[in-house]
């Protein structure tokens, strides 16, 4: 075989090739972190909380679960849409509550929700870019994609709101 620099090039020719090709992937990982960092960026700001919630001392105590109120406070400086506090039960999802549109430095306090250790109350939000996501009290945060799709299948396993009360 004839390895003849007309026909093949000179090894100057194939560093400077293969320095440019490595740059090309290197831009575009670059370029798709950053866009990964930018999409989560509004959701990471959203806190979800559990408090337990306090009793007066004439209520009378009808059982032995505690009394606890779930808690979503908006940190970004966008609101978020479609807040909902979601039970994930035996394989269905069910709506526990609702909020429409919930404003930068704004809270929200789930009353009293009723739950058991096994199906925690999960938060599904819309940020303001439109992209749909869940997050526990454990403080997961996972994209669920459309609302559509949430309401139609189970969280993926590895998004366990288990948590210690």
């Amino acid at each position: 075989m004839d390895f003849n620099p007309s026909t093949w090039g000179t090894v100057g020719q194939w560093a400077s090739a293969v320095i440019t090709g490595s740059a090309f992937f290197a831009t575009f990982y670059v370029i798709r972190r950053d866009a990964k960092v930018r999409l989560f960026a509004q959701a990471r700001q959203v806190a979800y909380y559990i408090q337990k919630k306090k009793r007066s001392l004439y209520e009378i105590d009808e059982g032995e679960d505690p009394i606890h109120d779930f808690t979503v406070i908006n940190l970004s400086a966008e609101p978020i849409y479609d807040v909902m506090q979601v039970s994930d039960s035996n394989g269905s999802v069910g709506l526990l509550e609702f909020r429409a549109v919930l404003l930068p430095n704004d809270q929200h306090v789930f009353q009293g929700a009723d739950y058991s250790r096994t199906a925690l109350p999960i938060l599904s939000f819309r940020d303001n870019s439109g992209a749909v996501w869940a997050r526990s009290i454990s403080g997961k945060l996972h994209r669920t994609g459309t609302r559509k799709d949430w309401f139609g299948r189970r969280p993926p396993r590895d998004f366990n709101p288990d948590v210690i009360l």
